[in-house]
């Protein structure tokens, strides 16, 4: 991602083993002898292309060849695009996706049309920046760094091989961390983090970690940034030495370089406010472009000022507009909360509260629409379906006098028709189609999100063997998340459990049935509708989605893996957890995870027979009994047991690791 009109591969046989992927949506950018404009990197080689579909220049990093048969290589550039993913910071390069093709792993990523810093001034004999540049390149990646350790991650790589500056604005971006710590989830990269294993670049390598690299915390990172700082300055990658420091910058330098980790600034916003005060207001003078040409001045997030009050105030004001966006959404003014939480500043947008502003924009839009289509209505006069469209609103939005006024001007309307039953097999057209006019039918949209940010799809009456659903309801788009159950119950069963990793949107686990039951209970009356667990006859239904194969895509277990998490991908590739939901393709009806990533509880006791089995209409399982049923499979278990039909069970007080739920709404 270095500037790839100066690095050119030795071969056009380096080309052709690593080719550019075949996927249309992304097409090379051509130099103007016709081949690929591409550089090759110590992983892989990066291609410069264009993504037709969001018209944007994008980095193509494909994996070389010769690393595909290395099980340590493709971990590590694995590593590389889960950790950079989960980043989103102005200087941390941005990693879009990861694919898989024949020719082994590729990802795409953000095109930074620049140089790194060692090619722009690796030869020491050239010349350097000025200081008031360097350190404030340096400020500006120990931002990124901190914030990277705020999130638990270590970098242990800085160099000056790995920061890039863009050529229009003169910005450092951080890269290439394809040796990062995960210090909360060190079960996933558990490839850098053996003890007695070094790994690095010797010359920027803190103390310890030249010793054994799982010593290396975020202090090791500040050690690294200091060197490299020095090596702006001085050309040189050598032992530091007090003289070659300019006067102002000898204290926080050599402070940040102590050999051992204790006698360093405790984390990187230290350093970086003693480099500031150490150099006052010389920094503040606009970077010049690495060309000599004159530039577009940057805007400099310290002005003069000390970094730490400065990150102080602007968090102080991010957290004030979430706490306004809450007040506002509690007192369903969503339009009001969406507008607050879009007055934090562009630049500052990766620390919006993403749950929450979707949540508030959702709501908006509903109220929007249903807004739009009352209006319409009135105006036409025309009543059919007004009445629950303006309920469903004062639902929303309980204040507004003016919908109670019109609801009592409407006039009694015919009972409203349902779309006829479905019968298995019908095929996803079919499915989709259903839905629509089922949702058209109690005129409402036809995916909406709830106040706690879950999302609901209809699902249609029908007939599946001698088993009919005679009442549609709205089923859980996803199972049930951390932040969701969070959010309603205000607890964390699964916090420092075993096999489970932690994030909004990671499927709950730790979850008994009486857990599940109770969610549903206080959800129900947070959010004013109608909420429980589906019966097994309601789940299997949904699950197939008129399918009567042995899963919802077909009998072919082989595509299980672009279905569904299970221990093929899951507990037998190092990842033996629950994982964010919707990462699979959904079933024919717009579900995510009906097969694998978590058990789902069932409201029936467990009977011998399965209600599908059963001649009976909207079958509720037997009175009593000892367990509850489980349906759809996790990430620890094998195919067979993620089959639609599959049935499983358990006493109601259980819970684990690969147990959660999915969530039904009454619709009438």
């Amino acid at each position: 991602m270095s500037d790839a009109r100066t690095v050119r591969f030795a071969t056009e046989a380096q080309v052709s083993q690593s080719p550019f992927p075949s996927d249309p949506r992304y097409q090379p950018i051509l130099l103007p002898d016709g081949t690929p404009e591409a550089l090759a990197g110590g992983m892989g080689v990066v291609y410069h292309a264009r993504d037709t579909t969001l018209d944007r220049d994008v980095a193509v990093k494909r994996m070389l060849p010769q690393l595909l048969q290395d099980s340590a290589s493709q971990k590590r550039f694995v590593h590389e695009a889960k950790a950079q993913s989960k980043l989103k910071h102005q200087h941390i390069v941005s990693v879009y996706s990861a694919y898989e093709d024949f020719h082994g792993l590729w990802l795409v990523l953000e095109w930074v049309d620049g140089q790194s810093l060692q090619a722009l001034y690796g030869d020491a004999r050239g010349s350097r920046p000025d200081m008031a540049d360097a350190v404030r390149w340096v400020l500006q990646i120990a931002d990124a760094l901190h914030y990277a350790h705020q999130h638990g991650f270590v970098h242990r790589d800085v160099k000056p091989h790995n920061i890039l500056l863009r050529k229009r604005d003169c910005q450092p971006l951080l890269t290439d961390f394809g040796l990062v710590s995960d210090q909360r989830l060190s079960r996933e990269f558990t490839l850098v983090s053996v003890p007695g294993l070094v790994v690095g670049t010797q010359d920027f390598m803190a103390p310890e970690q030249t010793r054994d690299s799982s010593l290396a915390d975020h202090r090791a990172d500040q050690w690294a940034l200091a060197k490299t700082l020095h090596w702006l300055l001085t050309g040189k990658a050598t032992t530091v030495r007090e003289r070659d420091l300019p006067p102002a910058l000898r204290d926080p330098v050599l402070r940040a370089l102590e050999d051992e980790p204790d006698e360093r600034f405790p984390n990187m916003l230290e350093f970086a406010e003693a480099l500031q005060r150490a150099v006052g207001d010389s920094s503040a003078a606009p970077p010049r472009p690495a060309t000599g040409a004159p530039g577009p001045e940057p805007v400099s997030p310290a002005s003069g000022r000390g970094l730490a009050d400065l990150v102080r105030e602007l968090m102080q004001r991010i957290n004030r507009q979430h706490a306004l966006a809450r007040e506002l959404l509690a007192g369903q003014r969503y339009a009001e909360a969406v507008a607050a939480l879009e007055e934090i500043p562009t630049d500052q947008r990766h620390h919006v509260d993403q749950t929450l502003y979707q949540q508030c924009v959702s709501l908006r839009d509903q109220v929007l629409e249903l807004d739009r289509l009352i209006n319409a209505a009135a105006s036409a006069l025309r009543f059919d379906g007004l009445k629950e469209q303006v309920q469903e609103l004062i639902r929303l939005q309980p204040w507004r006098e003016d919908l109670e006024e019109l609801l009592k001007t409407l006039p009694v309307e015919a009972e409203v028709s349902r779309p006829a039953l479905l019968t298995v097999p019908f095929d996803a057209k079919t499915a989709r189609a259903a839905q629509v006019a089922l949702a058209q039918s109690l005129k409402l949209p036809e995916e909406w999100t709830n106040g706690v940010g879950m999302t609901f799809r209809p699902i249609p009456a029908g007939t599946y063997k001698q088993m009919t659903i005679t009442k549609p309801f709205w089923l859980g788009v996803h199972q049930v998340t951390q932040g969701q159950w969070e959010r309603v119950m205000g607890t964390t069963p699964w916090k420092g459990k075993e096999y489970t990793i932690e994030g909004a949107d990671v499927a709950a686990t730790y979850i008994s049935w009486h857990d599940a039951v109770a969610f549903c209970e206080r959800l129900s009356k947070q959010d004013g509708r109608r909420y429980r667990l589906p019966t097994e006859a309601e789940w299997e239904w949904a699950c197939r989605a008129g399918t009567a194969t042995a899963y919802s895509f077909g009998d072919d277990e082989q595509r299980l893996g672009e279905y569904a998490w299970f221990d093929g991908n899951a507990q037998l590739k190092d990842e033996p957890y629950a994982h964010r939901v919707g990462q699979k393709w959904p079933n024919p009806f717009g579900l995510y995870d009906v097969h694998g990533n978590v058990w789902e509880w069932c409201s029936d006791w467990h009977g011998d027979v399965s209600p599908v089995d059963t001649t009976s209409q909207d079958p509720q399982g037997p009175a009593s009994g000892s367990f509850r049923v489980l349906r759809g499979g996790s990430w620890s278990d094998g195919p067979i047991f993620l089959r639609s039909s599959l049935r499983s069970y358990d006493t109601p007080d259980y819970c684990g690791s690969n147990i959660g739920c999915r969530v039904l709404y009454e619709c009438g």
